[in-house]
């Protein structure tokens, strides 16, 4: 009922909140950057899933594992096709100080790459998707390249 909504929104409004209920301005600003941080994450993590759908039409060999939104890895395991075994590897961080958000790549294939990483670094504030995306793109069509070597 119109009515009920309506008181309850009103006695929510008037009631004050206690000292021990309130949180204090830092404890406030470090919930809405965690709040801002996840959000960001999760628009990243939803692009590694794409690409995840995308690469395993392209590899059949590829197995993709998540770490719920902080990371993805996509393994690909040596075949008929693909004599290699290789790994490629998305993390996404914070940094120590909460004030920036990191997307590190780490990638190896048997025989062509040993250990190859790169990282990109973006303000809290300012979270470029758009680049992030181009970054693990970018990324991944390196390791198909040399994977396909």
């Amino acid at each position: 009922m119109p009515g009920d909504f309506t008181r309850q929104f009103d006695k929510r409004i008037m009631k004050k909140p206690l000292p021990e209920d309130s949180e204090t301005e830092e404890q406030r600003r470090e919930r809405l950057t965690r709040e801002k941080f996840g959000a960001e994450m999760a628009k990243i993590a939803e692009r590694l899933d794409h690409r995840a759908d995308f690469l395993s039409q392209r590899f059949p060999n590829m197995v993709h594992e998540t770490d719920g939104i902080s990371g993805s890895t996509y393994i690909f395991r040596a075949s008929d096709k693909q004599p290699r075994n290789g790994t490629l590897q998305f993390s996404l961080r914070p940094t120590d100080t909460l004030e920036a958000l990191t997307v590190r790549m780490e990638m190896t294939i048997d025989g062509v790459c040993e250990k190859k990483s790169d990282y990109i670094t973006f303000p809290v504030d300012k979270v470029d998707v758009d680049k992030a995306n181009a970054f693990i793109e970018q990324s991944i069509f390196e390791f198909a390249r040399l994977y396909m070597q």
